[in-house]
């Protein structure tokens, strides 16, 4: 780990695929032999010495460090978030009628909840580390000026309530709504991880609108609608905000979150951006789709080596390869 990743406070992480794996029939245990995912690590020497060449970040990480690593996981539990939608066919398929009955107006009786302000109050930490994804609807000040009161309304919260609940299927927390978006975020632990459930979610989100959404909205006369995306990854402090005589709550509060609204606000339609700390550490998979994009000249946010914070776009049309 660098001294400037020491700053951000974000892992460095080293992504590694089963060569071959053996079960012992007497125990009825498998072992796994694993090594360095190809698509972005390969050996090299230098000056008689053995380092593992990250060709993402330009890298070399010294063999020893790479063992020490390795000795450090031995006997420590290994841990898996996988998403709670596992099916997205069939997710999708099941949403449609609550897309159809958010956009007639059907009322859908549901008691109010706060999970995430549940999460946040019993959180014990001052500073957490947090993925945090911020969604916006693109042109909806247009919307609303064209569409009636009550079809702009229907619109926006049947839309809210469908990314609230992809965002709860890929372990995300809904921060806060923002009129026509959401604030998410995804915590710790495992947050190498969540990283990795970040990008699930931003993806499924866009084809959701895509695929079902939008085709839907056409079917009930309502406008085809569009999102953008930004994701950042950062240290945040949980903190109780507001005035007891009105609003009190539980919020986070730090730089990751301002960059990645902002992020968010230079995307185009469809875009999913990222922020430099999050390309850092997302799996290989989603690495091998992103690409480095220009930023705007007036770009407010610098990384700790005195240039601009860097932001990365996922390609259209991408489809992560997955290996065992």
């Amino acid at each position: 780990m660098s001294k400037n990743d020491k700053k951000r406070e974000i892992d460095y992480r080293i992504d590694f695929v089963i060569d071959r794996k053996v079960l012992n029939k007497k125990t009825k245990e498998f072992s796994f032999h694993i090594v360095p995912d190809s698509r972005r690590y390969k050996w090299e020497k230098k000056d008689g010495k053995k380092y593992l060449y990250d060709t993402k970040d330009n890298l070399l990480i010294p063999e020893k460090v790479v063992e020490d690593m390795m000795k450090q996981s031995v006997g420590k539990p290994i841990y898996h978030q996988p998403s709670i939608i596992s099916d997205v066919n069939s997710y999708f398929k099941n949403r449609v009628d609550f897309v159809e009955r958010g956009l007639r107006g059907d009322i859908i009786e549901c008691e109010k909840s706060d999970v995430s302000g549940n999460f946040l109050d019993n959180i014990d930490k001052e500073n957490l580390g947090f993925v945090i994804m911020c969604v916006d609807m693109v042109g909806s000040t247009k919307l609303a000026n064209n569409l009636e009161s009550i079809k702009y309304t229907r619109l926006i919260t049947t839309l809210l309530n469908e990314l609230s609940e992809i965002t709860f299927g890929f372990r995300g927390h809904i921060l806060k709504y923002t009129g026509d978006g959401i604030l998410a975020y995804f915590s710790e632990p495992s947050l190498l991880s969540k990283n990795d459930l970040s990008l699930d979610c931003a993806m499924i989100m866009t084809l959701f609108i895509e695929k079902l959404f939008n085709p839907i909205c056409v079917k009930y006369q309502y406008p085809e609608i569009n999102i953008r995306i930004g994701i950042d990854t950062g240290q945040a402090a949980v903190v109780v905000i507001g005035s007891p005589s009105t609003k009190r709550q539980s919020d986070i509060i730090g730089k990751v979150v301002n960059i990645a609204s902002k992020i968010q606000s230079i995307g185009k339609p469809g875009n999913i951006l990222v922020g430099e700390a999050t390309n850092r550490i997302i799996h290989t998979m989603w690495r091998e789709g992103l690409e480095k994009i220009p930023i705007p000249n007036n770009w407010p946010y610098m990384n700790d080596d005195g240039k601009p914070y860097g932001v990365y776009k996922l390609r259209d049309g991408f489809v992560p390869k997955i290996t065992p």
